[in-house]
């Protein structure tokens, strides 16, 4: 074997999965979103729905109050992707939570 062939082997190689994993290391700490649990009362039922979204409060009572004023649908979709649709006639309340994020481990709760 001659000495560039050698040289050419011995070369430490750079590989695609160390940076790609520091990528997308960086990448799930940017895109962790924290979830907002809505509870919704509905008249004349005796459950409420509980929702986990991925909207802010602000988004959430702007949809609400556009339902109500026209009298509309609310439509809101949860962070797994199920839409729920609410007559805005039929909604009693609406309790909106504080934003928490997701908690990972067995010590989490």
């Amino acid at each position: 074997m001659t000495e560039a062939k050698k040289s050419a082997a011995r070369k430490p190689r750079t590989s695609s999965a160390t940076t790609t994993r520091g990528a997308s290391a960086t990448k799930s700490d940017n895109t962790r979103r924290s979830t907002l649990e809505i509870k919704i009362g509905v008249q004349q039922s005796p459950r409420e729905i509980t929702l986990d979204v991925d909207k802010t409060s602000a988004d959430i009572e702007k949809a609400l109050t556009e339902a109500t004023t026209k009298g509309t649908t609310l439509v809101l979709e949860d962070i797994k992707g199920r839409k729920v649709l609410l007559p805005a006639a039929q909604i009693s309340y609406i309790e909106i939570g504080e934003p928490s994020t997701r908690k990972v481990g067995f010590g989490a709760s």
